[in-house]
């Protein structure tokens, strides 16, 4: 049954109804111009200390480092 609502969810994200290029936009209360750069980034054992530190072309060229990796 919980395998059953994960794909649900998942597809309630991710489905375009004929005739759409996109799926639909999920409502959300936070502002579409919200900075999340200086967010906490909270993964164990990770290089990364802000969400801003993935997209950095200094701390991860190419943003081909993995989110999380072995110290």
């Amino acid at each position: 049954m919980a395998a059953c609502e994960i794909l649900f969810a998942h597809y309630e994200h991710t489905y375009v109804a004929p005739g759409e290029r996109f799926p639909r936009r999920a409502q959300s209360t936070d502002p579409i111009d919200r900075d999340v750069r200086s967010h906490p980034h909270y993964t164990p054992n990770s290089d990364f200390r802000t969400v801003g530190d993935i997209f950095s072309m200094e701390l991860n060229p190419e943003r081909k480092k993995p989110l999380t990796s072995a110290r």
